[in-house]
């Protein structure tokens, strides 16, 4: 699989264990934010061992592989008119341990409230009775 054209990327190289820069790149998409990458191209400390660890010159070709298996398994996402094909990237999102932590006490708020939500649409229904209601509709 050919990488993107140079215009709608823009290309990261990083480094390897012993500061040797890899030949191939990792693509980013211009003008978004990249978990990965510092706006200035260098590796962001999480992702520091994962990549001293990773074979980069095959970043590509992996992304490409990846592709190509949700294809195959006919993975896709959108309404049945207009679906459109499913991409992962070949690298994982790391979470630090701090960044869970914040993550964790909103989600798990989350879950609360949309629990009671259902368990109340379910039973009692007070979240309906107290719902603004529309004259006419009912």
């Amino acid at each position: 699989m050919d990488p993107p054209a140079r215009g709608a990327c823009q290309y990261h190289s990083f480094m390897q264990a012993g500061d040797q820069a890899l030949a191939q790149s990792y693509p980013v998409d211009s003008g978004v934010f990249d978990e990965a990458f510092e706006a200035d191209g260098s590796v962001r400390p999480i992702y520091g061992d994962l990549f001293s660890r990773i074979d980069g010159s095959r970043l590509v070709e992996l992304k490409g592989e990846i592709q190509v298996a949700l294809a195959e398994r006919k993975v896709e996402f959108g309404p049945p008119n207009s679906r459109a094909p499913f991409s992962v990237d070949a690298i994982p999102r790391l979470i630090s341990g701090e960044d869970w932590s914040e993550l964790e006490r909103g989600l798990i708020q989350r879950v609360r409230a949309l629990n009671a939500f259902l368990a109340d649409a379910y039973g009692e229904q007070r979240v309906i009775e107290a719902t603004c209601r529309i004259p006419g509709l009912g």
